[in-house]
């Protein structure tokens, strides 16, 4: 699932937030691209879901929003 994230300044904002979001109990893999500001998450539906993953996406002080 393909997700916005408005805020990340530089590619250390963009790392923490695939660490942290890959981090994430169901997530799979978490790839983030800075330039055009999206997310793209795979993880299992049932154990996260994508509120889950905005949620913790702006616990990290960033904007996030499902695309689509």
């Amino acid at each position: 699932m393909d997700f916005k994230v408005k805020g990340m300044t530089c590619s250390g904002c963009s790392e923490g937030v695939e660490r942290t979001v890959g981090g994430m109990d169901g997530v799979m893999s978490c790839e983030v691209n800075l330039a055009k500001e999206t997310a793209k998450v795979l993880f299992d539906a049932a154990i996260t879901t994508p509120r889950r993953i905005i949620e913790r996406i702006q616990q990290m002080g960033y904007e996030a929003q499902m695309m689509g």
